[in-house]
Order: C-alpha cells, then sequence, then structure tokens
C-alpha cells in the first residue's frame, strides 16, 4: 500500500514537471512570435519612412527679417536623401541657434516632402557704445551686429569696458548688470524713453534724457525707485515748461535736488 502511494506521488510531480516545461516552451514561443513580428513591422515602417515617398525636397525658412532668415538658410545642413519621418529636428535646431542673430527655431514637418522652419530673430533692445562705435544687444546682453550709429528709437548705454565685441557675445559683469536694469526700469515711464545711461563709474551712476536733463543717480541701489522719482521730476518739468540741467536722486529721504537749465528762473527745489 506504501509503495503504491510512494509511486503515485512521483507519477503526479513528474506530471506536474511536464505541464510547467510545456507552459514555458508555449510562452517562449509567444515571445518569440511577437518579437519577429515586431522587427517585421520596424522593418516595414524604417522601409517607408526611408523611401522615396517622404524625402525632403522643399525646406522653408521663413523669419519677420529678411537678412536673419538668409543667414539661418545658409547654415542649414540636411543630409542627402533625408525623409521628412527619419529627420532630427534638434539637430537642426542647434544648426540654426548656432547663429548669432537667431533666438528661437520651430521647425514643423508637411508630409510627404516639405519642412517649414519659422525662425524667430533676437530683437535689438539696447544700443551700447564701445571704442570702435556702436552694437546692438538683445535683452539677455546678448551681441547681435555693430550698427554704424544708434538707432533713435533705443536706449543707449555707455561705460561698458567692451573693446570690440563680436556677434553671439553675451556681455556680463557689475557694469553690464546695472545698466541693463536701469533699461528695464526705464521702460515703464514714458518720461525716460530713449534714455542714455552712463555706468563708466558704479559709485556715479548718470542717465541723460533726450533733451539733455541728467539724472544722478549714484549707486545702482533702489535703481527703480531712483529713476521712479526722476521719471516724476522731468514730467512735471515738462508739463509746467521748465528745463533742468540735472536731477539728483541719490538720496531717497530727502526731495530731489535740481538745477535749472542756464537763463531760466529757479522751480522750487521739491518735486
Amino acid at each position: 500500500m506504501a509503495v503504491a502511494q510512494v509511486a503515485d506521488a512521483r507519477a503526479r510531480s513528474g506530471d506536474r514537471a511536464r505541464q510547467q516545461e510545456r507552459r514555458r516552451a508555449l510562452r517562449a514561443s509567444r515571445v518569440a512570435g511577437r518579437l519577429v513580428l515586431l522587427s517585421f513591422l520596424a522593418g516595414l515602417l524604417y522601409g517607408v519612412a526611408s523611401s522615396r515617398m517622404f524625402r525632403i525636397e522643399n525646406v522653408a525658412v521663413r523669419c519677420s527679417r529678411d537678412v536673419v532668415g538668409q543667414e539661418a538658410a545658409r547654415a542649414l545642413t540636411i543630409a542627402p536623401n533625408t525623409t521628412t519621418l527619419t529627420l532630427r529636428t534638434s539637430t537642426l535646431r542647434r544648426q540654426l541657434q548656432g547663429c548669432p542673430r537667431v533666438a528661437d527655431v520651430h521647425i514643423s514637418r508637411h508630409l510627404p516632402h516639405s519642412l517649414v522652419i519659422i525662425v524667430e530673430p533676437r530683437e535689438p533692445a539696447v544700443a551700447v557704445r564701445t571704442p570702435h562705435g556702436w552694437f546692438l544687444a538683445d535683452r539677455q546682453a546678448i551681441c547681435i551686429e555693430r550698427a554704424a550709429s544708434a538707432p533713435p528709437r533705443l536706449p543707449r548705454v555707455e561705460g561698458i569696458p567692451v573693446l570690440d565685441p563680436n556677434p553671439g557675445d553675451r556681455l556680463a559683469g557689475p557694469r553690464v548688470k546695472a545698466a541693463w536694469q536701469a533699461v528695464g526700469c526705464a521702460e515703464h515711464f514714458p518720461a525716460l524713453d530713449q534714455l542714455t545711461i552712463d555706468v563708466s563709474s558704479l559709485d556715479h551712476v548718470l542717465v541723460f534724457t533726450p533733451s539733455g536733463t541728467k539724472g544722478i543717480i549714484g549707486r545702482p541701489l533702489d535703481l527703480g525707485a531712483k529713476l521712479a522719482r526722476f521719471a516724476a521730476a522731468v514730467e512735471s518739468f515738462r508739463e509746467k515748461g521748465w528745463r533742468a540741467e540735472y536731477v539728483d536722486v541719490r538720496r531717497l529721504d530727502v526731495p530731489p535736488v535740481w538745477k535749472p537749465v542756464a537763463g531760466q528762473a529757479p522751480p522750487t527745489r521739491r518735486s
């Protein structure tokens, strides 16, 4: 009786082992079949993507500034037989963002044969005077291009120790930080339109309106508050028909002090 039970147990154990082995073989077969199917589909898709049906034939580069668009088009390099489906747009984006006057790039595929590339140019925000002339920079203090003269619509910065920057160079340093901060603050005050900022000395920062009124800022601490007081004084003078030679706003704990233009009766010294 005991011998029969042992034999029966061994038989059942063998059956379970054979069943498990068959299940493992079945799973392995299914996995292999799926891998074969996926490989086939991947090859099919790659063949379609690489076929002449999707080969790039037209590339349109669009930009609001023609000169920048032409510069971007010259910088493009697309390998022969590249298709719209296999193209790596990140590679094109790196190529175009290497252009000094390109701020950003948007690339879209127009199946089957076309690419449309929208180029956003860097916009001049500041004109900077150097010993070799003027150059234009954007809001991030990146040099865009040289200029024969300062455009009348832009604020001007003087006193930055840069000899001859190249397009694409980023300006840095405490004087650049102070100057760009002043430019940003001045945008909030119409009376300070087309302001000139002189940062030759960070202990004695000066600003000038187009009409010639000088603002004595001193150190670039509380720059926004100082420029706000200077703008209020300039606007008040303009409304009353007065002209000031300078307005001293170095101290915020006392009223601004100003000097009238020679030959003009001095106004009250409180704004």
